[in-house]
């Protein structure tokens, strides 16, 4: 993502956010159309390891619901309707590596497809951003539409890359800019990993191959947990990177599981 061009397609000082309205019991009328959720298609590093999916999405009182759906099985789902809806597409695991947590895939609705939601991976961030607002039963005057499509712009290649943080902190502040839309600051970490094949919880990261050996990976990580999961062996080594930009690893089997409470946005 580094030297992305940016383009000119819109005001580098064009406001996404004018103000905040909040659901009151005036206005928070639990109306609802029921469409049809498609999921994503499986990055082929993760068949095997992924069993499923569960849609997520929030009533118009900010209430999570959910339903579980096999891997390409398209679900309908009641989605309120008179504000825009996230909706996230979590994978399941297969596998018992708690310490693992595949990134998600998102939509938005409404959409340009009628009563439908297409799950896709480059959406996934951004539904993650705007299901924060909507736990709090509060919707902003955002243009949710044009941040997905800010969002697919500047991050096609990977979305995960960006300062989520910031994006949230601005959003919440009121004085969010698509020039907020930069990748959060990174170090270079040098991995040692065993033999088998490594796969990380973000799909736009292609998995790592080693022999018998083993060997070292290099990976520039922002400050958090970044676990790799070991197939076939489902372990999973976790780099820890602090806030002051030293890191250290730590290793979990499928039956420990590891702590990744950074207080970071999760997906």
């Amino acid at each position: 993502m580094n030297g992305r061009r940016i383009g000119n397609r819109v005001s580098s000082t064009a406001l996404l956010l004018a103000g905040v309205v909040c659901f009151g019991s005036a206005c928070c009328v639990d109306r609802r159309v029921t469409v049809i959720a498609h999921p994503p298609e499986l990055p082929t590093q993760w068949h095997g390891i992924v069993s499923g999916f569960l849609i997520e999405w929030r009533c118009a009182h900010g209430l999570r619901e959910s339903i579980e759906t096999p891997p390409e099985t398209s679900v309908r789902v009641a989605l309120p309707v008179g504000t825009p809806s996230a909706v996230i597409f979590r994978p399941v695991l297969a596998t018992r590596a708690e310490a693992f947590e595949p990134f998600p895939a998102g939509a938005l609705f409404p959409s340009g497809e009628h009563n439908v939601v297409i799950g896709e991976w480059v959406d996934g961030a951004a539904a993650v951003v705007i299901d924060r607002f909507a736990a709090h039963g509060v919707v902003r005057y955002l243009n949710a539409a044009r941040l997905f499509g800010e969002i697919r712009e500047r991050a096609s290649d990977d979305p995960w890359a960006l300062d989520l943080e910031l994006i949230v902190d601005r959003l919440a502040a009121g004085g969010f800019r698509v020039t907020d839309l930069r990748t959060a600051a990174t170090r270079t970490v040098f991995t040692a990993l065993p033999a088998g094949t490594w796969v990380s919880p973000n799909p736009f990261e292609p998995p790592v191959r080693f022999g018998p050996a083993g060997g070292i990976v290099p990976r520039d990580l922002p400050y958090g947990a970044h676990p790799l999961l070991n197939v076939p062996s489902h372990d999973v080594l976790t780099t820890y990177v602090t806030h002051d930009g030293t890191f250290f690893h730590g290793g979990a089997s499928t039956n420990r599981g590891a702590s990744t409470s950074d207080g970071v946005i999760r997906p």
